[in-house]
């Protein structure tokens, strides 16, 4: 037999049960959609995820940690990750690793947790819980520009001023396609004690050891001064993009410094005087006091430094000549690389679930392919008999389960695609407003290729044994079944 043959007696073979056609290829069907939308939606999340990453420049980042134990996602946020010895970071760290080879620049970052602590409202007086995001402040500069959806990035010239995630943005009531409004919009929030330019700090009270109350006095201005609420004012200058910014708001690095600062009085040493040589009552003099500044910055240090490498292939060599300096280094390549062992654990999961749909599918097919032989059986004999080898019935009996798979898996890819049209059609504004590409749901060419070679081949092994039972019949006992 010619293969022209067998399309033309497989085609009709598999369509005279038309019903039982129908169902084995619908079992085959639902398999392949499930597999090719599941992979789809794998596929286009976990490059939505690097084109994100790539779109905000991070792939030429190095974070730079006083701690040695940092996570990938220092590479975007202002924290230098927790535990461990924590080396400080200063200005002369920063001019240190920006001079290693292949860095072209770079910056500090500060976490401003004074903003995370302190109790926020809008200009309309609703209150903004900000504790699941991040405040960060770096000093302005082309290095440091965020992409943005309104407005304009920090400026060296901004002091109380603030640029907003979409996380912020929701918060004040606006929606994603509002953010334009939000630009201008103030926010009031207070910090504790006399912080930033807050210098007005009540004097303690005159120390008179002739005083009983004098003790308590002391305790009662000290309590007070803690307790103290100041409150500053920011006004929001843009609002960043959605994407891998969507839980830090940023402020410029000089303005937090000031938040960072806190104002007391600090009392002067004075010479005792001595009684013993004094004629009549003897007093000690009235203390004097000089207001003092304590800048927890100072003590502290940058939280963490960003570095711009001149190309991608040289990154991981400034990783490398940073943590020969005693210091942490962070890479995006090292979230990508958890981001692809993530996606790669949930593919085999869906992965087995499909394939479990494949298994119930070629079940179908064998017993759709017995029946066609018990059917056939007399039809088998008279071709033996015609002169029809074991190897030409074999082979047409394994060539209709074929079919049986490449309907199954073309239909499935076409209902796969048109859902994918349908998602993309009705939610692609949502997904665009939240930064993910329409091409998420975008079907790969080669993954439907690959899903109808896979039903092919998973329908050709389901028929085989049924077709080598056909193939092994005896012609008589054939031409004589009833």
């Amino acid at each position: 037999m010619k293969f022209i043959d067998y399309i033309r007696f497989g085609l009709k073979n598999i369509w005279r049960q038309k019903a039982r056609t129908i169902l084995t290829i619908i079992a085959v069907m639902i398999g392949a959609t499930s597999v090719v939308l599941m992979l789809t939606i794998i596929f286009g999340a976990k490059d939505a995820a690097i084109s994100q990453i790539e779109s905000a420049g991070a792939l030429t980042q190095v974070a730079v940690s006083g701690n040695t134990d940092i996570s990938s996602d220092s590479v975007f946020s202002g924290n230098s990750g927790g535990g461990g010895d924590t080396a400080k970071l200063t200005d002369a760290i920063l001019t240190k690793v920006n001079a290693i080879p292949h860095v072209s620049g770079g910056y500090a970052q500060l976490s401003a947790w004074v903003m995370k602590q302190s109790s926020i409202t809008d200009a309309s007086g609703k209150k903004l819980n900000l504790s699941n995001s991040d405040t960060i402040a770096y000093q302005p500069s082309p290095l440091t520009e965020r992409p943005i959806v309104a407005g304009r990035n920090l400026t060296p010239d901004d002091d109380n001023s603030i640029l907003i995630s979409q996380e912020t943005l929701i918060k004040m009531g606006y929606a994603k396609d509002q953010a334009a409004a939000a630009v201008g919009q103030t926010l009031n929030f207070t910090t504790q004690g006399y912080v930033g330019d807050d210098k007005n700090v009540p004097l303690p009270p005159t120390q008179d050891p002739g005083q009983n109350n004098s003790k308590q006095a002391n305790e009662d201005y000290y309590n007070t001064i803690k307790n103290h609420q100041g409150h500053q004012t920011i006004t929001v200058v843009g609002v960043l993009a959605a994407g891998v910014y969507d839980r830090e708001d940023f402020i410029p690095l000089s303005y937090a410094k000031k938040l960072m600062t806190q104002w007391q009085w600090q009392q002067k040493e004075q010479a005792p005087v001595d009684c013993g040589k004094t004629m009549g009552q003897c007093s000690q003099p009235a203390p004097e006091y000089t207001l003092t500044s304590m800048s927890q910055f100072d003590q502290q240090g940058y939280s963490s430094l960003v570095l711009k490498v001149d190309s991608v292939e040289n990154v991981a060599g400034v990783a490398a000549a940073v943590k020969k300096m005693g210091l942490g280094a962070a890479t995006a390549q090292e979230m990508i690389d958890q981001i692809m062992q993530i996606f790669k654990m949930i593919s085999i999961v869906f992965g087995a679930i499909g394939g479990i749909s494949l298994f119930v599918a070629a079940i179908g097919v064998i017993n759709t392919m017995i029946m066609a032989t018990l059917e056939r059986t007399r039809e088998i004999g008279v071709m033996r008999a015609c002169g029809a080898t074991r190897a030409a019935v074999r082979r047409l009996f394994t060539f209709e389960a074929a079919l049986l798979g490449f309907w199954g898996g073309l239909f499935g890819c076409a209902i796969a695609y048109a859902a994918s049209l349908a998602v993309s059609h009705f939610a692609g504004s949502q997904l665009s407003s939240q930064g993910i590409p329409l091409s998420v749901l975008g079907i790969q060419p080669w993954l439907i290729m690959v899903t109808i070679a896979t039903t092919t081949i998973v329908g050709m092994l389901a028929g085989y044994w049924p077709a080598v039972r056909a193939a092994r019949m005896n012609p008589v006992e054939a031409l004589r079944y009833e």
